[in-house]
């Protein structure tokens, strides 16, 4: 006996873009993940492009740079506003003992410069 699901039951929609997981402690959508292995796999080939056409052209030792690891870095030393007490990159939430948190400090997760001036309203 084969089960016929009547009409009324409704119909099941699955949107896979919106599903959230963890990915190296952070939460971000199947998308999200995708993109960041693809690049990851796309910058791992290039680099080894480089270092064989090092090698072919004579060198001994070569340093490939990250781009996109080096423009983080300089970001994350542009102090970025704290907002209800929590990172503005990394979203860890601060713990407000005493001698803990300094103006111009940076978070101790991800190395983000804070700005822990209030806005006057």
């Amino acid at each position: 006996m084969e089960f016929v699901k009547p009409v009324e039951w409704g119909s099941r929609f699955q949107f896979p873009e919106n599903q959230q997981i963890n990915f190296d402690g952070l939460q971000m959508s199947v998308t999200d993940k995708i993109v960041a292995q693809m690049v990851d796999n796309y910058e791992t080939a290039v680099a080894a492009e480089i270092a064989q056409a090092a090698r072919i052209a004579g060198a001994s030792d070569v340093t490939v740079l990250n781009k996109a690891a080096i423009i983080d870095a300089l970001m994350k030393q542009r102090p970025e506003k704290v907002k209800d007490g929590t990172c503005p990159r990394c979203h860890r939430i601060f713990l407000f003992r005493f001698g803990e948190v300094s103006a111009g400090s940076y978070c101790n997760n991800c190395g983000q410069a804070l700005d822990w001036e209030v806005e006057s309203k």
